[in-house]
């Protein structure tokens, strides 16, 4: 059996339930954002400088240009090709859905607050797992009873 001393759990098994499902959402999203290639990485891969990708995201994705109607004076565009163009929407939609998913999830401060503990609390509880030696604060007093029911019977029996 588990000691139990030391400080009181300030987490009930919900909330720990709730910081487990938060730490398996946080880990995806982080494996997701390394899988997925930063502007400077997408743009050495096309071949081009960051600052041009992420101008041709401010103008052609935001607002698209119908490139027939497109007679602007200067050298044509460097990314014309529209498997380039497909690679770049494709790539610009993912990293939104990253940013979305980012916004939606909060932060481990947030959630301390929320919960109204530490944020060293959350990741203790993310990284245990949930796995406490104490009972949840809304079961701490019949856990109590249970115990003390179960060393009254030892020391009847003089095993204690």
């Amino acid at each position: 059996m588990k000691s139990t001393v030391g400080q009181p759990r300030a987490l009930t098994d919900a909330q720990v339930q709730e910081i487990i499902e938060w730490n398996e959402e946080m880990c995806q999203l982080r494996t997701w954002e390394r899988q997925t290639k930063t502007m400077k990485e997408f743009a050495e891969e096309l071949g081009v400088h960051p600052t041009t990708l992420s101008r041709f995201v401010a103008r052609q994705l935001i607002v698209y240009v119908d490139r027939a109607a497109d007679h602007r004076p200067g050298r044509p565009p460097i990314l014309r090709d529209e498997i380039v163009v497909a690679m770049i929407r494709a790539w610009y939609a993912t990293t939104l859905l990253l940013e979305a998913i980012r916004k939606r999830l909060k932060t481990q401060e947030e959630l301390a607050e929320q919960m109204g503990v530490a944020p060293a609390t959350i990741a203790r509880a993310a990284t245990s797992g949930g796995d406490y030696k104490q009972p949840s604060p809304e079961k701490r007093s019949t856990e109590f009873l249970l115990r003390r029911k179960r060393l009254a019977r030892l020391k009847d029996r003089h095993l204690y």
